[in-house]
Parts: C-alpha cells; sequence; structure tokens
C-alpha cells in the first residue's frame, strides 16, 4: 500500500505538478514520501493510496503518453480498492471534471469515456453482490434499523469544517495542522495565477465534498431519501489526494518565495516530516486515534500493546496447532478474540465485521445475546458478558456453533474443554 502511495504521488508529481519546475525531483520525492507515510485505513488496500496513480493514468491518457501502463492500471485499480468506500465517488467526480475539462477544450476524448466506462464496469462485476442486495434481492440491511442521529443546519456547517481539516479515519491523511498552514503561508505570495487560482477550485471542490458527505444526515435528507440511513455517500474519499494536489501547487513556486516566507515554511515543512514518524495529531475529526503507523509503533512505541506485526495479530503459529484439534468445517464462535483471525486462518465464524447484511441476522444475533435496543452493530462479536445470557449455549448451538475459541477459561455444563493452545483455550458445545 505504501510503495504504491510513493510511487504514484511521485509519478503524478514529477510528470504533472511539477514538470518544467525548479527541483522537481526533489519536491516529489517530498511529497510522494509525506502521502506515503499517511497512516491508511489497511481495508481499504488502493482504494485511497492508489488514487494518484490512478489520476496519473487518466491524465496519461489525455496526454496521449504511456498508454499501455495506463490502461493497464485503469484496469487492475477495481480489484484491488473498493467501490462502495472510495471509487464510485473518485469515478463521479472524476468524470464530472473531465466534462468540464472537454466542454473547456471544446473536444472529447473517447479513450477517457471508455476508461471511464471501463473502471465502472469492472468494479460493477468484482462488487456485484453489493448491487444485488440493493436492486434485485431487495434484502432490508440492518442499516435500516440501526438509529440514526440527524443533524441541523448548524451541525452540517460544523461537522464540515472539521471533517474537511482533521479527516475521518478511513481517510486520514494527517492534514492538520501543518500542511493547511503551510498552504495559507505561500499562498498570498505566489505569482503565478494559474496556480492560486487552480489552488482556490480545488479548495471549493474539497468544501463541496465534505458537505456532501454530512448532509445526509441532515433531517430533512432522511426524510426525503430513505436509502441514506443504509447508504453512505463517502464524497470525502478523495479528500486526502487533493490536499496534497493542493499542497504539492503550493510547493510548484517555493523556490521564488521571499526570504522571510522560506525562514517560516522551512520548519513547517520539516514539521510535517516528523509528524508522519511520530504518530502526531494522530485523531480524526471525531477524535479517534485508532489509525495504523507501521514506522512509529514498529520502531518508536515498541511496547505497543495494541499494534502488532502481521504473524502476531492473526496468531499464525498457534491456529496452525488449532486447525489440528478439531473439524475445520465446523462453524466457531470467538470470545476475547476477533472472529476476523479465525476468517483469516480458514475457519468459518459465528459473527464478525460486516459493513452491510441482512436485518434478519441482525435481529436473530440481537436475540442470542438478548441485546433489546432497537440497533445493529457492524461489529457482530460475542463478549464475555453475554456468556452470562440465559440459554446462551443452546441458542449457538441453534445456530450450529458447535466450536468456542476463547482467551481465558470458562466454566459451563455445555463446554467440553478440548486444548489450551498458546492461552486461546479450545471448547465443544454440547446440548
Amino acid at each position: 500500500m505504501h510503495l504504491i502511495a510513493f510511487l504514484g504521488m511521485y509519478l503524478l508529481s514529477k510528470n504533472y505538478l511539477f514538470k518544467n519546475n525548479l527541483h522537481k525531483e526533489q519536491k516529489s520525492c517530498y511529497l510522494a514520501l509525506i502521502f506515503s507515510l499517511v497512516p491508511f485505513w489497511p481495508t481499504g488496500a488502493l482504494t485511497i493510496t492508489g488514487q494518484p496513480l490512478l489520476i496519473w493514468s487518466f491524465i496519461n491518457l489525455i496526454q496521449n503518453k504511456n498508454k499501455f501502463f495506463s490502461w493497464l492500471i485503469i484496469f487492475l485499480f477495481p480489484f484491488f480498492s473498493s467501490l462502495i468506500l472510495g471509487n464510485l465517488f473518485l469515478v463521479s467526480i472524476g468524470f464530472v471534471v473531465y466534462i468540464f475539462y472537454s466542454l473547456k477544450k471544446s473536444n472529447i476524448n473517447w479513450k477517457i469515456i471508455s476508461a471511464f466506462f471501463l473502471i465502472t464496469i469492472l468494479s460493477v462485476i468484482i462488487e456485484h453482490r453489493v448491487f444485488e442486495l440493493f436492486f434485485i434481492d431487495k434484502v432490508s440491511l440492518q442499516r435500516t434499523y440501526s438509529q440514526i442521529n440527524t443533524i441541523n443546519f448548524n451541525g452540517l456547517v460544523g461537522i464540515s469544517f472539521h471533517q474537511i481539516m482533521k479527516g475521518q479515519y478511513h481517510f486520514f491523511g494527517r492534514i492538520w495542522p501543518c500542511i493547511p498552514i503551510f498552504i495559507c503561508v505561500n499562498y498570498f505570495y505566489l505569482k503565478a495565477k494559474n496556480i492560486k487560482i487552480n489552488i482556490f477550485r480545488i479548495f471549493i471542490l474539497i468544501i463541496f465534498l465534505s458537505i456532501s458527505t454530512t448532509a445526509k444526515d441532515l433531517d430533512i435528507a432522511i426524510f426525503s431519501f430513505p436509502f441514506l440511513k443504509s447508504f453512505n455517500p463517502r464524497f470525502i474519499s478523495i479528500n486526502t489526494t487533493l490536499w496534497f494536489i493542493v499542497f504539492g501547487l503550493s510547493l510548484m513556486k517555493f523556490h521564488n518565495n521571499p526570504k522571510f516566507i522560506k525562514v517560516i515554511s522551512y520548519p513547517i515543512l520539516f514539521m510535517i516530516l516528523i509528524n508522519s514518524f511520530f504518530n502526531f495529531f494522530s485523531n480524526d475529526f471525531q477524535d479517534v486515534d485508532s489509525i495504523e503507523n507501521s514506522f512509529y509503533h514498529t520502531y518508536i512505541n515498541k511496547e505497543s500493546k495494541t499494534h502488532k506485526s502481521f504473524n502476531d495479530f492473526y496468531k499464525v503459529g498457534a491456529f496452525k496447532k488449532i486447525n489440528n484439534s478439531f473439524d475445520n468445517s465446523l462453524i466457531i464462535c470467538c470470545v476475547g478474540i476477533l472472529p476476523e483471525v479465525a476468517q483469516f486462518n480458514r475457519l468459518k465464524t459465528f459473527g464478525g465485521y460486516y459493513p452491510f447484511y441482512p436485518l434478519d441476522y441482525c435481529l436473530k444475533f440481537n436475540s442470542i445475546i438478548n441485546n433489546t435496543d432497537n440497533n445493529c452493530s457492524k461489529r457482530l462479536y460475542l463478549n464475555y458478558k453475554d456468556l452470562n445470557n440465559k440459554n446462551i449455549f443452546s441458542k449457538l448451538l441453534d445456530s450450529n456453533v458447535e466450536i468456542m475459541i476463547c482467551t481465558k477459561p470458562i466454566r459451563n455444563n455445555q463446554l467440553i474443554f478440548i486444548d489450551n493452545i498458546n492461552n486461546l483455550w479450545i471448547y465443544k458445545l454440547t446440548s
């Protein structure tokens, strides 16, 4: 992910942002390094990290350059990214921007239209199950049942502003506070009018995308468009890349700025780099600080209990032994350990992390854990307190759960101890 992020931003910067610009190699490397050190949400794969590379590919087609690699990237991109998380909004906004560009140039490049068509068709084919849920099966999803906290106009303005500056953990960019400060300091001393206009246009687009994302929670929006209860228009998924493009534009003529502006700007540029390595300003607009920072938690905060190596997190060694303890075709229930860990190790689990799933399954899960709240969580996890509920083990058996894996021992007449492997207790459920 990080290598693709570096490569994409480097190519976009060198070939287009800093083209014919003094010190373009150094500027491109710096911008690409900062972008690649962003703690991207791992589950998003290339949805955000690959955006600069995808934009570079589309610009190449417009400029009639690197055609083979550009078409290859456009073809492969949907296989390594998410349509719902970001591609739907990137492609939509990109298409609208290109239409405006074509009208201005009085020329339509049908290769670009074909490229947009290709990435759209591939995305629909790859993620066909989402479309089947929404448009064919018309299954009631869990999000329609969950309580929605609506906002008023003041909430729209406040949340949008904080999203613009701090981002959301799925699309975190560590923008605040240094990058906006650097842009503001250098913007007013830019003599190139076209660069200032482009910075202003992109910033207006960032504001529009944030408002468009937040507006779904307005009272009138929920009332007028009920489907927004289960669909999140994540236009802010493009904002991180747009912020870095604006940052790059503000660097273009940096060498021409007055000396006192450079004296102010160099410490800011240094701080932007330091922030990435030492995980400063790591909270998003909701003050969530759960974003991975590979460098910081590997080399600086070595005692971190929440950030582990790949093999340690997925407990690969332990599950090699666990898989030999019972029939792997059985459905298991995890307590104290994420079901995704067991899923990675090729086991079938009861529960897990599901952004979209049928409402019936939510009601069934709530019944098992005696949850009477009118709410459906994306995280269908059993906790130790749930095991105190009456008939919990019988209900799990009725749901075809036969094995339970826990992080501490449990005593119950319906549990038969199988083994303890690396402090993971394995039990068989009985009636």
